[in-house]
């Protein structure tokens, strides 16, 4: 039993109490229900991607992976692998070893020094980080043989220097050979000169001819002597 009078609007009633059943017999059902949380997703972290360490060319032929390529007995075999790397190439048979570092981006290159043999050889890759981390590349064969050459298709060719005349240096060289001829054909002509005259007037002792036979020696002086002067004593 409940009390007609207390009844109060569902409006006043759903402001107060909320939604539901009130005391007075009365009952909201005009509410909407309570939107439910949306979850926040659970962020997943992007695995890092394992350094790797890989091969692009030998003797700058691109290196397909599993195929084997034939190269000469001093092959360079260039690649990929994390920054300032130190690259260590085995390769067997006879123990050959290559060791070269690689740049900031990653590229290395090393060219065998010592001769292979003909036939096929293992190749052995293994790179270590600056941290330490050593990374190991998959072996894989070559077959030398020593009808192979170079492919030098990729390498840039060194363009020729331009060489610009210099007049003024043409002009200087042309003056010091202008001088150095005339002054040759200076002394020549002098020489000649001299030569002529040393010709023309020979030289030689000079000879004096005798006195001719038969003429008188020349007459005695006809003045008379001086006499001797005396001082006569005191």
């Amino acid at each position: 039993m409940y009390n007609e009078f207390f009844k109060l609007p569902v409006g006043i009633l759903s402001s107060v109490y909320g939604c539901g059943a009130y005391g007075n017999g009365t009952y909201n059902n005009s509410c909407s229900p309570s939107p439910s949380p949306t979850p926040t997703p659970t962020p997943t972290s992007t695995p890092a991607t394992p350094p790797v360490v890989s091969i692009v060319s030998i003797d700058n032929t691109p290196y397909t992976l599993g195929s084997i390529e034939d190269v000469n007995s001093l092959p360079t075999i260039s690649g990929l692998a994390p920054a300032n790397s130190t690259i260590v190439i085995t390769i067997t048979p006879g123990d050959t070893t290559c060791t070269t570092k690689a740049d900031a981006q990653g590229n290395w290159s090393c060219k065998i020094t010592q001769p292979l043999t003909n036939g096929l050889h293992t190749v052995g890759v293994v790179a270590t980080t600056p941290s330490g981390q050593v990374i190991t590349l998959a072996s894989f064969q070559i077959n030398v043989s020593a009808n192979v050459t170079t492919n030098t298709s990729t390498t840039q060719s060194t363009p020729k220097p331009v060489h610009h005349t210099n007049y003024l240096e043409i002009s200087f060289i042309i003056l010091i050979l202008g001088l150095l001829i005339g002054f040759l054909i200076f002394f020549l002509s002098k020489r000649r000169k001299k030569k002529d005259d040393d010709s023309q007037h020979p030289s030689g002792p000079t000879i004096i001819p005798d006195a001719p036979t038969g003429i008188p020696p020349a007459p005695p002086s006809s003045y008379p002597p001086t006499p001797p002067t005396i001082t006569p004593s005191s």
